[in-house]
C-alpha cells in the first residue's frame, strides 16, 4: 500500500477505509504490504502509518 502521493498512507487523499471495507465484505484474512518512498524519519512516520491503517481497518469494520 502507498497513498495517492507514493509516501506513507495517511500522508495522502486515499480512503484507505473505503478500501478496507469492500476487503472486509470479501471476507478478506490476508496480508498488505506497504511500498512506498523513504521517509524522512522512519521511526517515527512508520508507526504513525501503522497505526494510521489500524484505525482505518477498524473504522471499516465500524462502518459496515
Amino acid at each position: 500500500m502507498a497513498d495517492s502521493n507514493r509516501k506513507l498512507p495517511g500522508q495522502g487523499h486515499l480512503d484507505f477505509a473505503g478500501h478496507f471495507a469492500a476487503l472486509q465484505r470479501s471476507g478478506f484474512q490476508g496480508w498488505m504490504a506497504v511500498e512506498c518512498d523513504n521517509p524522512v524519519d522512519a521511526a517515527v512516520e512508520l508507526p504513525l502509518a501503522g497505526e494510521y491503517l489500524h484505525g482505518c481497518w477498524e473504522k471499516a469494520g465500524e462502518d459496515r
